[in-house]
């Protein structure tokens, strides 16, 4: 497999990036139909047309952030709602994701998926078995010299195949499900920003007993995890030792950001529990959205 990984070498450092920012940010609805607009990512360098809003004969979503319950309706039965679940490992995003492509005709886009297959050569040639389990020892932890290396190569990959999900999303002519990643809310803010307006952001909300619980399972069974900047050892604090007093740090953090780029949340308890049905599921989104207007 042929990788897509973009090297730092497509860094933009010229004037106009400042103003190619403001434009994504303050364009107005007429210009965001017509402008060509260039993101410019720290390792990415993507030009394209951005058309959230140009449909042809389709519902117009201006406003996920205050769509109500009669949009969610009339979206669902045109077959145009588009979803992106976010939230925590093991909260419910793929069984959720992959029921509303089953028996709601989404189309969908699971970016864990896609990551693992483009990494796939990568982990071959460093010895790595491919999966989650290999994904999980290429990164490493953040106390070993390879892991902010292996993070960054990770991020960049989900931003651009995120990145690549909205754009599939904002063409297609049916309803479209976004599987994120746990580490969502590490991409570059302008990809944040375009997945804020081209979906119903629904964060599937961990509780406090969740959150312990997956503390237990990550020392247990590690996945790929994403610090950023959250493990921060003592001095003469071993790595280990560290590990178990940030994780649950990392998590709250985590939490916290979720709650700020979600557009609504449902309880974890219910998108993890595989007897509540997809239709239910559904109408406990519905119900966080706002009264008809």
């Amino acid at each position: 497999m042929t990788s897509s990984f973009v090297s730092a070498d497509y860094l933009l450092n010229d004037s106009s990036v400042s103003k190619i920012h403001k434009r994504i940010r303050f364009c107005t609805f007429v210009e965001r139909q017509k402008k060509t607009i260039l993101i410019a990512y720290p390792r990415l360098r993507a030009q394209f047309s951005h058309n959230l809003y140009a449909t042809q004969g389709r519902r117009v979503v201006r406003n996920y952030a205050n769509l109500s319950k009669r949009e969610f309706d009339e979206l669902l039965k045109q077959n145009q709602l588009k979803i992106c679940l976010v939230g925590m490992s093991n909260c419910g995003k793929t069984l959720r994701s992959l029921q509303l492509a089953q028996q709601f005709g989404f189309e969908r886009f699971c970016v864990d998926d896609k990551i693992e297959q483009e990494i796939s050569n990568i982990l071959q040639q460093q010895g790595y078995s491919c999966g989650i389990e290999g994904v999980a020892k290429w990164m490493g932890y953040p106390f070993e010299e390879r892991f902010y290396q292996n993070q960054a190569i990770y991020l960049n990959y989900e931003n651009q195949l995120t990145y690549q999900a909205t754009q599939v999303a904002g063409q297609t002519n049916r309803s479209f499900v976004l599987d994120t990643t746990g580490s969502v809310i590490y991409l570059e803010r302008e990809t944040q920003d375009i997945i804020n307006e081209t979906f119903l952001v629904v964060h599937l909300e961990a509780s406090e007993d969740m959150l312990q619980e997956m503390v237990r399972l990550y020392f247990e069974a590690p996945k790929p995890v994403i610090w950023g900047d959250r493990f921060q050892p003592f001095p003469n604090e071993d790595g280990l030792t560290a590990l178990k007093r940030c994780y649950p740090q990392l998590l709250r953090y985590r939490l916290k950001k979720y709650q700020q780029f979600a557009h609504c949340s449902v309880p974890a308890s219910v998108s993890m529990n595989s007897a509540f049905e997809i239709d239910k599921f559904v109408e406990k989104i519905r119900e966080r959205l706002p009264r008809d207007r």
